[in-house]
């Protein structure tokens, strides 16, 4: 399950939810498990949607497959005219949506209840 910030400060409220996470990392990161499912807080999603994915017991019971052929290649390093040395970094993969069924996107509703006035 990947969420923003409010759902992720709203499933870590839940009795069920063990951090996993000791300190705030910067960028998306594993938060914790909630009965079972692994809670992934990405900042840089909207603050109050998530989107939680299946993951099934065999290789078909997938919504997406991502494919590496070559996961990094990288040239021999070229020093030019300029003095400067280069070296070029490529990457080849396949991806694609198998089910898009497998997925469901969602948003919570409301915010952080005010404190009362005295």
């Amino acid at each position: 399950m990947v969420v923003g910030v409010n759902v992720a400060n709203v499933i870590m409220s839940l009795d069920g939810f063990k951090e996993t996470a000791k300190k705030p990392l910067p960028g998306p990161h594993v938060l914790g498990k909630y009965n079972g499912m692994t809670i992934v807080l990405n900042p840089y999603y909207p603050d109050n949607e998530y989107v939680m994915g299946y993951n099934g017991d065999q290789w078909l019971d997938t919504g997406y497959v991502y494919a590496p052929y070559m996961a990094l290649f990288a040239t021999p390093p070229v020093t030019l005219d300029d003095l400067k040395t280069r070296r070029g970094m490529e990457t080849r993969y396949a991806r694609k949506v198998v089910n898009s069924r497998m997925y469901v996107k969602g948003s919570i509703i409301g915010g952080i209840v005010p404190a009362p006035t005295a």
